[in-house]
């Protein structure tokens, strides 16, 4: 199990981003974190994603990410996202 913590940009913004891996009930399955540096309780994420290691270290992490609290319309939108990574 591991956990990692970073920063990404969002726009103009950065947010503080944290992974989980669910290495003991499924291997490549974590859950996602990610909140503005403001106000982050009201505009969390949170998600679940998978990765998958394809060969020559190339790995794929299809992930599925949706707001903690309602928007202004009372409706949480999500989004899936495919990220493509490289580890060495």
């Amino acid at each position: 199990n591991g956990i990692t913590v970073g920063i990404v940009k969002n726009g103009e913004e950065y947010d503080i981003w944290g992974r989980y891996d669910l290495g003991m009930f499924s291997d490549g399955v974590y859950l996602s974190v990610q909140a503005p540096t403001e106000d982050a309780a009201d505009n969390m994420s949170i998600g679940l994603g998978y990765s998958l290691e394809l060969p020559y270290g190339i790995w794929i992490e299809p992930n599925y990410s949706m707001p903690v609290s309602e928007d202004d319309a009372g409706e949480r939108e999500g989004s899936f996202n495919i990220g493509i990574g490289y580890r060495f």
